[in-house]
């Protein structure tokens, strides 16, 4: 009997595991779903698959379990235990990493897998099981349960991102003025300009707050950015966001000063409406601590005499506790190009305004355009900043009573601009008909721009203005006075500039001297710092990649930014770090053109140095599709007919392949300001064309900036790009035989510009003592603008641009020629 009944138990004991056995290897069918791709593997319950995941970087996959056994099981991720690899589970995750699953049922469950150690590494994903109806896990030997659960950063919206929403999701009721009609948010009091009227969408132009009292508040120049309040930051105001960048103006002027004044030989003392050269400009800048009166000394937060009257007269000013407090604060105004176009009369409306503010009718010789961090108000901006449901007058009848002052009351700016009525208020905005009056806005309300005694020299109220990095981000507030937006500290996302500086900044250093000047490098990661040409501290200018073969390999220009690969992008290099931005060259030529020709009564054909009407620049940028020649082919992707000789000499080319892809390339491409600064010699070390193509030396009449995207390396770029510890020769030296090329041969600039030596390369910077010279490198690697080697000659072009200060570097690439960066 006993017998018997261990056969039976024996038997029963023998189902059970067999059944067991069965349910553990016939129970579900798992898949792994990497990056919602269709990398899709079939995996065996009870096996599992293995993933690699890249050296300090991380992946997300979905792992997908279903029940294909007719009963319920509980289930959990597991992994091997012997991987470097950290897996965890999403706490936005759909279903959870450990829990019960019934027949037919599906569960999808999202990991995140990091791998933080310095070489690459694999893990094996698998599933394990417990018994039917919920038994407990039957956990294998090195296999690890996904427990810990990941949570990403917040995502936060940039500043701008974030009024821009304010603005969209609301709803929008019409108003008109001057015949134009505009969409309004009236619950979040803004509106959208149409830039100035001229869009056909109602929702195209900038977003400006309006009315008397909007929830515009912003805390800025902050003492202490990890605890922002009334104590230790400045309230500002935000007027709206323009291209992406959120502009701001103080709430409360700095006090009352000359916009320019001049010594009695130059307008009888009245001073000069040249805002580049300005007493004004010069105070709330940064880079004119020479000045003895006024120079920076704002931007510094330094006390000292500004000029406030006729002929030079000043005053004591004292900025200690009201000027720019710190770096933080300075690191997160953006330098953009401010308008300078004026106008004659003040009798005229918002949107006419703001096309004369961009327009070129100024005063003659004066500017039109100036790249800068602070500035002031323009007319448009008072102006927008009205409701139009109340105001329906001119400029110059702000203060007028047919609308009971409704113009003048329901502007949020009048009181800041006037000091709350007290006093006249300087604007940005030249007047065009005379070389001494400058737009302002009365004690009234009204704006003007010419009435009698009232010049430059005069010291009206002045309420700084500037512009935010576009990646700031709000932290918190509703944007109330007693609860005003905070900006974050630090950006929640690594930018690209960031990525590279910090490359650069955790690196050990050494010092390298180059034409007496002492180099901080990095050369673990093959960066340096410029130092400005040699003017700041080791740390204190742009960093740059040198030498031979450094990784600073990008994908850029792709056809699929959600796949990157050689196959999808062009491979760019990184020059390097500048002002928040960075600047990178594409890895080959687009083909050889003329940096300018003309015809034949110019310049006899040779075309000239003046790079904003050079024929190239048309050729590289936006804007000039009208041109029958070359005009935006690279830009738009295009194929026709470009310059490339003497008296406009032209040859096919076609840009459908090589040329700028899509608008999602487009929109990763900065505007900004570049320089044009020329010199007559080369042979010039780095530090020293660095200056010159910063200054104003160049052939009469010729421009000093450029705003735009696209461009060609600097002199500079090239010379900074070689290694200092092996390259002793100033530039016209590079290629000098003698030195068995140690200059070019260790420059990774030298076989892109050149083609490896085949041929010449063009660079942006003029030739000071001549009408149609430009600089360029030779095909054995030194640098020149010597004669016969004139701007119609077809040389082979490197495009040249910024990337917006947004853009982040994705985990995985490492800047290696087989793994460059990738853009986020």
């Amino acid at each position: 009997m006993n017998k018997k009944k261990m056969i039976i138990t024996i038997i029963l004991t023998i189902l059970i595991l067999f059944g067991i056995y069965m349910l553990y290897n016939t129970f579900a069918i798992s898949t792994i779903v990497i990056n919602d791709s269709n990398n899709i593997y079939d995996v065996k319950v009870g096996e599992g698959t293995s993933i690699s995941v890249g050296k300090g970087s991380n992946k997300t996959i979905y792992f997908h379990i279903e029940n294909v056994n007719k009963g319920s099981i509980k289930y959990g991720v597991g992994y091997n235990t012997n991987t470097n690899i950290e897996v965890l589970v999403y706490d936005d995750s759909v279903d959870k990493a450990i829990d019960v699953i019934g027949y037919g049922e599906n569960k999808f469950i999202k990991l995140y897998l990091n791998n933080p150690t310095d070489s690459d590494s694999t893990v094996t994903i698998s599933t394990v099981l417990g018994y039917e109806n919920g038994g407990d896990l039957i956990i294998p030997d090195g296999i690890t349960l996904v427990e810990e659960v990941y949570t990403p950063p917040k995502k936060k919206a940039t500043l701008a991102e974030y009024i821009t929403n304010l603005y969209t999701k609301a709803s929008k009721s019409t108003v008109t003025n001057n015949s134009i009609t505009y969409n309004y948010a009236s619950s979040e009091s803004l509106m959208n300009d149409r830039l100035g009227g001229t869009t056909t969408s109602l929702d195209g132009g900038n977003i400006r707050y309006y009315g008397a009292s909007p929830n515009n508040y912003i805390y800025f120049n902050c003492s202490d950015y990890n605890n922002q309040s009334d104590t230790t930051c400045e309230k500002w105001r935000i007027i709206g966001v323009f291209d992406g960048k959120v502009k701001i103006m103080r709430n409360e002027i700095i006090g009352g000063y000359s916009w320019d004044t001049s010594a009695s030989g130059v307008n009888s003392g009245k001073g000069e409406n040249e805002w580049p050269q300005a007493d004004l400009m010069k105070l709330l800048n940064p880079g004119y601590d020479s000045e003895t009166i006024g120079g920076s000394l704002y931007y510094n937060s330094k006390s000292g005499t500004c000029y406030n009257g006729k002929t030079n007269a000043t005053t004591s000013c004292d900025f200690t506790s009201s000027g720019i407090k710190n770096e933080e604060t300075k690191n997160k105004i953006a330098e953009v190009t401010w308008n300078l176009g004026g106008w004659n009369t003040s009798e005229i409306f918002s949107n006419q305004i703001y096309g004369y503010e961009r327009g070129t009718e100024v005063y003659s010789g004066r500017s039109t355009t100036w790249p800068g961090k602070v500035a002031l108000p323009y007319p448009s901006d008072y102006g927008y900043a009205t409701d139009f449901n109340k105001c329906t007058q001119n400029l110059n009848n702000y203060s007028s009573s047919t609308d009971s002052y409704a113009c003048r009351t329901n502007d949020w700016m009048y009181p800041i601009i006037t000091g709350s009525g007290n006093s006249k208020g300087w604007l940005l905005t030249p007047y065009s008909g005379y070389a001494s009056y400058a737009w302002y806005v009365n004690s009234s309300g009204f704006v003007n721009n010419t009435l009698t005694n009232f010049y430059v020299d005069n010291a009206y109220g002045v309420a700084p203005t500037l512009y935010l990095n576009a990646n700031e981000y709000v932290e918190s507030g509703n944007g109330t006075e007693s609860n005003p937006y905070r900006l974050m500290k630090d950006s929640p996302v690594e930018t690209a500039s960031k990525y590279i500086t910090n490359l650069y900044t955790n690196a050990s250093k050494t010092k390298v001297q180059n034409n007496g000047i002492d180099y901080n490098y990095a050369t673990s990661v093959s960066l340096m710092n410029d130092r400005l040409g040699g003017t700041t501290s080791l740390d204190g200018g742009n960093i740059r990649y040198y030498g031979a073969s450094p990784n600073n390999y990008i994908y850029f220009n792709c056809s699929d930014y959600n796949n990157q690969s050689d196959t999808t992008c062009e491979k760019w290099r990184i020059i390097g770090v500048f002002d928040g931005k960075v600047k990178i060259i594409r890895n080959e030529s687009i083909g050889k053109y003329s940096w300018d020709s003309s015809a034949s009564g110019v310049n006899s054909g040779q075309g000239e140095n003046e790079w904003p009407q050079a024929d190239l620049m048309k050729l590289l940028n936006p804007g000039y599709d009208s041109e029958t020649i070359g005009g935006s082919l690279y830009y738009n992707s295009k194929s026709g007919t470009c310059y490339n000789g003497k008296t406009n000499a032209t040859t096919s080319c076609d840009f459908t392949s090589s040329g700028i892809k899509n608008e999602e390339t487009k929109n990763k491409i900065a505007e900004v300001t570049w320089n044009l600064g020329g010199w007559n010699t080369s042979e010039i070390f780095s530090n020293q064309i660095y200056g010159y193509e910063r200054g104003t030396e160049v052939y009469s009449g010729r421009s000093t900036t450029w705003p735009g995207r696209i461009a060609l390396p600097y002199p500079s770029d090239y010379g900074y790009a070689t290694d200092f510890n092996k390259c002793t020769q100033n530039l016209y030296n590079y290629g000098n035989a003698f030195t068995s090329n140690d200059c070019g041969k260790n420059d990774w600039m030298y076989p892109i510009i050149t083609n490896s030596g085949a041929s010449w390369g063009w660079l942006l910077t003029p030739y000071s003592g001549n009408a149609y010279i430009a600089w360029y490198v030779n095909s054995t690697g030194f640098v020149s603008n010597n004669f016969n080697y004139y701007t119609f000659n077809a040389y082979g072009v490197a495009p040249v641009l910024y990337l917006s200060s947004e853009q982040v570097i994705e985990s995985g690439g490492d800047g290696s020629i087989s793994n460059p960066y990738k853009l986020g």
